[in-house]
């Protein structure tokens, strides 16, 4: 004879980052899509130096693992997906 299920426990819930990190990574994200789409109206200083710092490493880093077949531009989208996803659920849990 089967025994009965036991009653189902009380989970606690899982402790999480501070409220305004959600909010920050969307912003960034915004930041940059801003910052890609308003390229040809931005001061060339700007560019310059945001070419130095953040776009000229990330695109090196890129160009490194990145062989120029269908599947890398499958796997980039996807992972770009998938980091806007989590961040958007943690920000739409934390508020």
């Amino acid at each position: 004879m089967p025994r009965p299920l036991a009653p189902p426990q009380a989970v606690a819930p899982a402790s999480s980052a501070h409220p305004l990190v959600p909010w920050l990574t969307l912003g960034l994200t915004v930041l940059i899509a801003v910052h890609e789409l308003a390229r040809d109206r931005l001061p060339g200083s700007w560019l310059r130096v945001t070419e130095c710092v953040f776009t000229g490493p990330v695109s090196a880093a890129i160009d490194r693992t990145h062989d120029g077949v269908i599947g890398d531009y499958v796997v980039w989208i996807l992972v770009g997906l998938a980091l806007f996803s989590v961040s958007s659920a943690a920000a739409l849990h934390a508020g």
